[in-house]
């Protein structure tokens, strides 16, 4: 088949000009091949072959045109790569940091505890303000039943507790936030824990 190749091509180079020094293969909108000295523009889309005359090697290919669709979806695949490859760059950086900041899976349950307990200390503050807040709503109990006893009005007294109240509600709502946050530190040394375990495999292996 080869041989029978090399003659159509040999034969149809005689009949091009003598002086030319490429030959063109390409295709039409049918998908047939056909050659020649040039190629149609209708045809330059589909794409070409150019190839040496006397030696018949392929000087160059010249991929056909891209629909619109293919267009689309070529430059979605090149931002998808693109995306992958900054994923993976920034997870490089994270686990470099993570082994700068650790060094052991101990370094990691000590730098939990020292941030839990650090929070634990600022509910307790919250709470030392609360029981202060608390004292002062006594007191001013006090003064109510002294001011009814008196038969003095006790509007600034309710003023007065309204507010302590209040300032509780946000206590209260401090310590709610900071036991949420505690969850969240707790979720992220988990994490850091895991992935550390994992680098320090992977040295070891390597």
């Amino acid at each position: 088949m080869y041989k029978i190749i090399g003659v159509v091509i040999t034969l149809f180079i005689s009949i091009q000009n003598t002086y030319a020094d490429e030959y063109y293969i390409y295709k039409d909108d049918a998908g047939k091949k056909s050659m020649g000295n040039f190629v149609p523009a209708l045809y330059a889309k589909n794409g070409y072959t150019v190839v040496d005359v006397e030696s018949g090697q392929v000087i160059r290919t010249v991929e056909r045109e891209m629909s619109e669709e293919e267009k689309e979806q070529f430059i979605l695949n090149e931002k998808l790569n693109e995306e992958r490859i900054s994923a993976l760059k920034e997870k490089e950086r994270l686990e470099e940091e993570l082994f700068r900041s650790y060094r052991t899976l101990n370094d990691v349950d000590k730098a939990e505890k020292n941030k839990i307990d650090s929070l634990d200390y600022l509910i307790v503050l919250e709470e030392k303000e609360i029981n202060k807040l608390k004292s002062e709503i006594d007191k001013e109990k006090r003064d109510g039943r002294m001011n009814e006893y008196n038969g003095v009005s006790n509007n600034s007294v309710n003023r007065n507790i309204k507010t302590i109240v209040s300032k509780i509600g946000s206590k209260l709502s401090n310590i709610k936030s900071i036991e949420e946050e505690k969850l969240i530190v707790k979720e992220k040394y988990s994490k850091d824990r895991e992935r550390l375990r994992k680098i320090i495999e992977i040295k070891s292996i390597l």
